[in-house]
């Protein structure tokens, strides 16, 4: 191992880790990936062609076609305990109406 490396090429020096068995590749990514801020990390991934951009937009649609269906379910259930809602009152008006027939 050249240790000159580590100060003018660290790169090299860390291919040269791996290559000589002092480390795995995984836990050299594991190392930079954990030195690295969030930001370092998605600019590497988009240089690096790496980022959600750079993949099929079948996949993007997928799962904005998903999205989409758990709004749907939502708005659904919205209406059906609004309609529930003015069942009840609805039956409550007619129970008081019953109970109370001069009002």
């Amino acid at each position: 191992m050249d240790f000159k490396d580590f100060k003018n090429n660290p790169r090299n020096f860390a291919f040269q880790l791996v290559e000589e068995g002092h480390t795995t590749e995984k836990d050299l990514l594991i190392a930079c990936l954990r030195f690295l801020s969030h930001d370092d990390v998605r600019e590497m991934l988009d240089n690096n062609e790496l980022s959600p951009r750079f993949f099929d937009d079948e996949e993007d649609d997928e799962e904005d076609d998903e999205e989409d269906d758990e709004e749907d379910d939502e708005e659904a259930e919205t209406l059906l305990s609004s309609e529930m809602e003015n069942d009840e009152r609805h039956l409550y008006n007619e129970f008081l109406a019953l109970c109370y027939p001069d009002d």
